[in-house]
């Protein structure tokens, strides 16, 4: 898939990419868990240590990811991809830029957590090496739904020594200040999207 770029973001993002963030997490996420909405998403990309990655298409958003890192650990917050272009690999190679950012940054280890339910992110992140852990029964369960295990949450990790860095060009990192006077660096590097993948993950 041609003109794939993806933004990893650490510090506070633009308003027009949080923007961007909150549209894509309402098209993806909807139904499959609690919406945190723009405030919430701009509270937690506020945070000192958590960043954002969006992946686009021929200078399209299609996917997101929120992470964390800190004391050697990246967590992954959230991850999804646009509903019309799911299945085309974009969720995966948006995670492996993601294992990679955290790898080469000093992070030796990932967790997730992923609904039981959802085997194609299951699969997604196994064939990427991450375990399970551990259960939290129900927690994707909302009030009307009734009791299954598919609604349990798996506690996943995997370690990153064996992630490969994408394709990334220093002429290519710039700095945008933001309203706020904080300012969020912004890296823009391109990594090739493996079609044909399942990538329906949150």
């Amino acid at each position: 898939m041609h003109g794939t770029t993806i933004q990893l973001i650490r510090g506070a993002p633009p308003s027009a990419l949080l923007e961007t963030i909150a549209e894509l997490e309402v098209q993806s996420m909807q139904g499959e868990a609690a919406l945190w909405g723009r405030a919430g998403l701009e509270a937690t990309l506020a945070a000192p240590h958590a960043g954002a990655a969006i992946l686009s298409v021929e200078d399209q958003a299609a996917a997101y990811c929120l992470f964390t890192m800190l004391a050697g650990e990246c967590e992954i917050l959230q991850i999804a991809t646009a509903p019309g272009l799911q299945r085309r690999g974009i969720g995966r190679s948006l995670l492996q830029a993601v294992l990679a950012h955290a790898a080469k940054h000093g992070c030796e280890r990932t967790l997730l957590e992923v609904r039981r339910g959802n085997l194609a992110a299951r699969r997604l992140y196994e064939s990427l090496g991450f375990s399970v852990d551990g259960v939290r029964r129900g927690y994707y369960r909302h009030g009307g739904d009734p009791p299954s295990t598919d609604h349990d949450a798996l506690l996943m990790s995997c370690w990153l020594a064996a992630q490969i860095p994408p394709t990334r060009s220093a002429a290519n990192t710039e700095d945008s200040e933001v309203s706020d006077g904080q300012t969020a660096q912004i890296a823009r590097i391109t990594y090739p999207v493996d079609c044909g993948t399942a990538d329906r993950i949150r």
